[in-house]
């Protein structure tokens, strides 16, 4: 098993520990992100972001439909559910990358400073500084 050094392990990248990993990079600190599922959690990848994206798109819809009461005229709008899609895609993909060292595991057992991580890659961190910012219950997704 390889022993990766690291400043700093963060364990579970939903909503705690993903924009942590995030801070830390911008401050320089060489960290580790181990998460078992996608990066962002619940709220970036299926709920929060996600809906509020096609909401938006849905407002201006409405905003398009009932554009003569403001005195702008043009072709009725249409949607395209595909393009929506895609769109709402892009902004949950541009919203989850930019996390440098991202481990796709779990962490099975967490010595005081050498947590090692299951998976495709399985590595041991040595680190002085670890966060868990798992989940204070199982996800029902």
């Amino acid at each position: 098993m390889a022993t990766i050094k690291k400043k700093a392990l963060i364990i579970g990248a939903g909503t705690g520990g993903y924009p942590c990993a995030i801070r830390l990079g911008q401050l320089g600190v060489d960290a580790m992100l181990v998460e078992k599922d996608k990066p962002g959690g619940v709220c970036l990848n299926w709920g929060c972001i996600p809906s509020k994206a096609l909401i938006s798109a849905t407002k201006l819809f409405h905003k398009a439909q009932h554009a003569t009461e403001m005195g702008l005229s043009f072709s009725s709008p249409t949607a395209d559910m595909v393009k929506m899609q895609a769109w709402k895609a892009g902004i949950v993909k541009k919203l989850t990358g930019g996390v440098a060292t991202l481990v796709k595991g779990q962490v099975r057992s967490t010595s005081r400073r050498r947590p090692s991580s299951s998976g495709r890659s399985r590595s041991a961190c040595a680190t002085p500084t670890a966060s868990r910012t798992t989940s204070s219950r199982p996800s029902t997704w």
